[in-house]
């Protein structure tokens, strides 16, 4: 909020990949209009009230549990064979559920667009 506020931007898209769908959604109900596309790739789309943990399904459950088991400090490891640069994800954001105001519900259907939902495709727009 503080980059499209430092930078005076309107019309930004955001862009979300696994769990950093559910912040482009809280940044784009925060930002009072100045986001004009979300684009959630193989991606969270949360409603208010929604969790990355209640979004997912039980396989992914598991894995977020078998990380946070094997770290001992409450984080959950990435699958083993992936970047060199990702690093584990406390397990505390994806229980934590998601306040959202009702403005990035009233977006057009076009500005959203979905590639996949995480866990959820019955929620696929």
């Amino acid at each position: 909020m503080r980059h499209l506020d430092r930078h005076r931007i309107t019309g930004a898209t955001l862009v979300g990949h696994s769990y950093a769908g559910m912040v482009i959604a809280a940044a784009a109900d925060r930002a009072d209009g100045r986001i004009s596309r979300l684009v959630h790739v193989d991606a969270y789309v949360p409603r208010d009230g929604d969790s990355c943990w209640s979004s997912t399904n039980e396989r992914f459950r598991e894995v977020f549990a078998a990380g946070a088991a094997a770290t001992g400090y409450a984080a959950v490891r990435p699958p083993d064979g992936g970047h060199t640069r990702r690093r584990p994800h406390p397990l505390a954001p994806f229980l934590q559920t998601i306040r959202l105001t009702g403005t990035l519900a009233q977006a057009p259907p076009s500005g959203v667009h979905l590639l996949h939902r995480m866990g959820r495709p019955d929620a696929v727009r």
